[in-house]
């Protein structure tokens, strides 16, 4: 993104999403239905944390599918304020 900063701002509308991703490093990311519990979710996260792994987002579809179009992404902080307003 360093090539967009133009004096001290920087021009977003020419950043393209393919930069802000390092090839070298992989992303834990998983998908479920838009009908699983929290009670998963935070399983999963648990899961992934009892195999010394980061899950760094849940993405949710219609199906659980990776194939189908995103209905919304969920990271641990979400979850972390969930549980705050319960």
């Amino acid at each position: 993104m360093a090539e967009h900063f133009t004096e001290e701002t920087i021009q977003l509308k020419k950043v393209q999403i393919k930069e802000l991703f390092n090839k070298k490093s992989k992303h834990q990311i998983t998908f479920v239905s838009k009908d699983t519990s929290i009670f998963d979710l935070e399983d999963l996260f648990e899961e992934y944390r009892s195999k010394d792994e980061k899950l760094e987002g849940i993405i949710v579809t219609e199906k659980g599918k990776p194939t189908e179009k995103p209905k919304g992404i969920i990271t641990a902080w979400d979850l972390l304020e969930a549980d705050a307003e319960i």
